[in-house]
């Protein structure tokens, strides 16, 4: 369940040209969720995996996804358990805004806000996040510098927060009204508003990150080559499920494993907006009105794959299909590797 406590105040005060309102609003918001997340499993069937006769040459009419599906050979696949999750964080906004009477014919609006939503904290300290400059646990001749870690907040010194506290989001806003004559009028404004941060795609099922060790995700390995059959559905785990670790090998956990987590940086989404309005009064009863209006998006939050292939290696061809020796074969026992 989710519940908020908090406080909001707000007064206005009028002083000759000037009307200020000042307001407050502070809330400390707890979720207490449970969440049985692809507890059955999912497979994914593609239908490279029943494409002929040369499967490596694309063709419009031949493989079929269902054909995979009847014969078992599934593409990919996931299953695991999503913890439970006892999550806290604090909301702190304020405003000063003043609407100032500089004549009869002109009214200038100036304002700022400030607000600031805390990293999540959990009860348990079960929240994790990706470094990917942190040095990884393991190394080979091949690769001797390897960067990227799994963080445990609360654990080795660690935050308790999965991502950064935002702290400067101070948000002006500017507005104007000037009256030319009893009939032209001429209004305008800015201003910039802040988003909350898009923690997940349903606010019900929030976790800062998914895949890591609280969660004992197994991969299904349908094909190691994209066209050859490796592991079929009648037995997808051969070597059994991934148990959670939770934090006890710090690093070293979730090797082999995928994992999708908060950029660290915990930017705050913010939206800038401008308008500007002319409007005339013809007659009694007609009035033109022209406006303009803008608006931009900054720091949106989208999903980023790091480990995408980069594309000057596709001019490999068939080649990228071809197995080669494992650099980690030994330090890493679960997955592709």
């Amino acid at each position: 369940g989710f519940e908020s406590a908090g406080d909001i105040s707000e007064e206005t005060k009028n002083a000759g040209r000037h009307m200020l309102k000042i307001g407050a609003d502070l809330r400390l918001r707890r979720n207490n969720i449970w969440i049985i997340q692809n507890g059955g499993g999912s497979f994914n069937f593609a239908r490279a995996m029943t494409t002929g006769p040369n499967p490596n040459v694309f063709s419009a009419s031949s493989g079929d996804s269902i054909a995979a599906l009847l014969l078992g050979a599934g593409s990919s696949g996931s299953v695991g358990t999503t913890p439970g999750a006892s999550l806290q964080n604090w909301y702190i906004a304020g405003y000063v805004q003043d609407d100032i009477k500089v004549t009869r014919k002109l009214t200038v609006n100036l304002g700022l806000r400030y607000e600031t939503e805390s990293p999540y904290t959990e009860r348990r300290n079960e929240l994790a996040w990706f470094n990917a400059n942190a040095s990884s646990p393991i190394t080979s001749a091949a690769y001797p510098n390897l960067s990227g870690a799994v963080q445990y907040a609360g654990v080795g010194g660690n935050s308790r927060y999965p991502y950064n506290w935002s702290v400067k989001n101070f948000a002006p806003r500017v507005g104007l009204a000037y009256s030319a004559t009893n009939k032209l009028v001429f209004r305008s404004g800015f201003g910039i508003f802040y988003a909350g941060l898009e923690t997940d795609n349903d606010l019900n099922n929030y976790t800062p990150v998914t895949g890591t060790s609280f969660t004992g995700s197994t991969a299904y390995l349908g094909t190691l080559d994209g066209i050859t059959p490796f592991n079929f559905v009648s037995n997808p785990y051969p070597t059994g499920l991934v148990k959670p670790s939770g934090s006890t090998i710090g690093a070293a956990s979730m090797l082999g494993q995928g994992i999708t987590s908060w950029n660290y940086s915990g930017i705050t989404p913010y939206n800038e907006q401008w308008n500007a309005d002319l409007q005339y009064q013809i007659t009694q009863n007609l009035v033109v009105d022209v406006a303009y209006a803008g608006s931009e998006g900054v720091h949106f939050a989208r999903t980023t794959d790091i480990n995408v292939l980069n594309p000057q290696y596709l001019s490999l061809g068939t080649k990228l299909n071809q197995l080669v020796p494992n650099p980690f074969y030994g330090q890493i026992t679960t997955g592709a590797l």
